[in-house]
């Protein structure tokens, strides 16, 4: 039967800590570091690498966040304990390995030889170990060793901008830029999550086959999910690639990281969060968890508002200060984009206590009515409208999620009560 106590009893505190601040500070500096990826290509090289780069993110990602199944999330919310760290482990060895494959396939199916293939392959491993870094991730959460992972964060930020810069002005080439990056990843992980889950006394035993299986099949609706929010994200970038080409993507791809940046700080809260969200809800600490979730809710709107404010305020001055002159005249299409970003950082924060409460499920068709809602307005908008109508068709697919989620989010603390 499940204890009623409060969370203080269990050792809750609060939802922003200061481990939960190193994990903003850490996933604030790689997120500023992906960015600024963007930000070196468009100064040393052109808005058609721009675009290559962005194409190579949008192929690729919905492939490994679907390998994934989110097991980061079902590994930091297992309260119960129902799963070894070595079968989650193997498991994302193995999903990962099939991505590589699926990529790989896509990759020589769809582009022809030369740079753009190129850049997708380096992508995909880069995302390899990324992927498997992940678990590792998930785990540190669990036992809430959240410095490890901000310190991983920080590094992989810093060092991998240096790495993929010095490359790319030494030979104005994405695909050693990309490996030279993976490469710092690689030792970054070995010597920071690598330690920290060998001295944390995770790695014992072996995995059983049918434990694995079983937590496969449990996933396998989370990792639909995960996917299908990367295509939903992905997919008006296809749109515009196919009536744009390249330059209108990499012109959109320079535009849309600028409202990423209230989701670097809003998704390392979350991930802080959720372990805790789910002891709350396992707990039955009603208001707890609905403390918490309003507590990330404000910050997702103060973060938004105070972005549309600064965007007015700059305006094209702003874009063309970041990246060059290529880049302005589209400051509606940002304004609509910081709408979408703020829309999309709520849904996170329901999907979140949605997750943590074990409602899996569920969220399978939440994400692919939004999708299919994505997909026909970008087919609509983007021909019509441009870059302005991708952002509204992305925007009107994060508010069917968002409105989705928040339902499920009312039943959840309904029947808690």
């Amino acid at each position: 039967m499940r204890s009623t106590l409060p969370l203080e009893a269990v050792g809750w505190r609060r939802a922003v800590d200061l481990d939960a601040v190193a994990l903003v500070s850490g996933n604030a500096i790689y997120a500023a570091s992906q960015w600024a990826l963007l930000i070196i290509v468009a100064k040393l090289g052109t808005v058609v690498q721009v675009g290559q780069f962005a194409y190579a993110l949008a192929l690729t990602a919905p492939i490994f966040i679907l390998s994934q199944l989110q097991l980061r999330g079902l590994q930091a919310t297992d309260a119960a304990g129902e799963y070894s760290f070595a079968e989650y482990l193997s498991l994302r060895v193995a999903t990962t390995a099939a991505a590589v494959l699926a990529v790989v396939a896509l990759a020589f199916l769809t582009t022809d030889p030369g740079p753009q293939r190129g850049v997708i392959l380096a992508m995909a491993v880069a995302k390899a170990i990324e992927s498997v870094a992940d678990v590792a991730h998930g785990r540190l959460q669990q036992i809430e060793r959240l410095g490890a992972i901000a310190a991983s964060f920080a590094s992989r930020g810093v060092g991998g901008l240096l790495a993929f810069s010095l490359a790319f002005a030494v030979w104005r080439d994405l695909a050693p830029a990309i490996t030279a990056m993976t490469l710092w990843w690689l030792m970054s992980y070995a010597a920071i999550e690598g330690r920290a889950v060998w001295n944390s006394g995770s790695v014992s035993g072996r995995a059983q086959i049918a434990p694995v299986i079983r937590l496969a099949l449990f996933a396998a609706p989370m990792g639909v999910v995960m996917a299908l929010s990367s295509l939903n994200t992905q997919l008006p970038r296809y749109f515009i690639e196919a009536s744009l080409g390249a330059r209108g993507l990499g012109i959109f791809a320079g535009i849309a990281a600028i409202p990423l940046i209230g989701a670097t700080i809003v998704s390392p809260l979350c991930q802080a969060a959720s372990a805790r969200l789910a002891r709350a809800h396992y707990h039955g600490d009603q208001a707890g968890f609905r403390q918490t979730v309003g507590q990330l809710l404000i910050v997702a709107a103060a973060i938004g508002a105070s972005m549309a404010a600064m965007t007015l305020l700059l305006g094209d001055r702003l874009i063309t200060l970041i990246y060059s002159t290529d880049y302005a005249g589209y400051q509606r299409t940002l304004l609509v984009l910081i709408v979408w970003g703020t829309v999309s950082n709520g849904a996170a924060v329901l999907g979140t206590a949605v997750t943590a409460a074990r409602r899996i499920r569920v969220q399978v068709p939440i994400l692919a009515i939004s999708t299919v809602v994505t997909a026909l307005a970008a087919m609509t908008l983007v021909p019509r409208f441009g870059l302005t109508g991708a952002a509204l068709a992305a925007t009107l697919g994060a508010l069917v999620q968002g409105l989705w989620f928040a339902a499920v989010f009312g039943l959840v603390i309904r029947k808690q009560a």
